[in-house]
């Protein structure tokens, strides 16, 4: 097989042969995106991180449990079983799990307690811990003129394209910390503009169902105003909100949805 580019993932990623689990060609497209992703990236931590979420897959013939069949297609967490357990826990159990990193609005509801997230609406980026609003950040993303929905796919000048994406703590990246010395190397580049990046920042990752529409090397960080060319930024109010991240001590989703009317 060829070499994949990210328009053939992405491609795959949409069709049948990926999203219908019956296919008869579902594994070797899981197969080949996956290995689409270890050839375009192949010292990214995405490739050798264990994942925390599942897709729970069951049987589905007379023997299986009616609760396990229930289950099926439902994302779970490693850190929190369902009641019996993981698949192939239970006894006899013949389920399976995939894995997969999901948007938190399509996880199992018995995952979503006490859990937070955050959503940005071009306007501001809002904190929310089990469905209540926590607290809200002026925030930017794209130039000025450019900073709506139909905008999102042009590079460097539209804002963070909608859909869902995670920030996680590993990835906290501050201009001081010489103990991440990976990022402490690349210190002078990131401060050639310090009044547009400030001192923190966190890498965005989209999930598997997020539309990128090309646009990669998008991070949420501060700076002195707010001024972006696709990234999230909160310019000042980064410090504040950088201390609900670290407290929350969770990676976390950003849902990103722009309104209908233009502002």
């Amino acid at each position: 097989m060829r070499c994949l580019d990210e328009e053939d993932i992405k491609e795959l990623m949409w069709s049948d042969a990926y999203v219908n689990k019956y296919n008869p060609k579902h594994k070797q497209t899981v197969k080949n995106i996956e290995q689409g992703f270890q050839n375009l990236y192949p010292n990214d931590d995405r490739n050798s991180e264990p994942k925390q979420y599942y897709v729970w897959h069951s049987v589905g013939d007379e023997k299986t449990r009616s609760s396990h069949e229930e289950r099926d297609g439902l994302v779970f967490s490693w850190d929190n079983p369902p009641e019996g357990g993981h698949p192939g826990e239970d006894y006899n159990c013949r389920c399976w799990a995939e894995d997969y990193e999901p948007p938190l609005s399509r996880m199992h509801k018995s995952q979503k307690e006490d859990y937070a997230y955050l959503s940005f609406d071009g306007k501001e980026l809002s904190f929310y811990k089990n469905g209540e609003k926590i607290k809200s950040w002026p925030a930017m993303s794209g130039k000025p003129g450019y900073q709506e929905k139909e905008f999102t796919s042009l590079s460097e000048k539209g804002p963070i394209p909608e859909g869902e994406w995670i920030i996680k703590q590993k990835d906290f990246e501050a201009w001081d910390d010489k103990d991440n010395s990976k990022w402490y190397e690349k210190r002078s580049q990131w401060r050639k503009d310090p009044v547009a990046w400030g001192d923190f920042r966190i890498p965005l990752k989209p999930t598997a169902e997020t539309k990128t529409e090309g646009r990669h090397g998008i991070f949420i960080h501060g700076g002195k105003i707010l001024g972006s060319a696709g990234c999230l930024d909160l310019a000042e109010n980064m410090d504040d909100f950088v201390n609900y991240f670290i407290e929350y001590e969770k990676d976390m989703i950003i849902k990103v949805k722009y309104p209908k009317d233009k502002w």
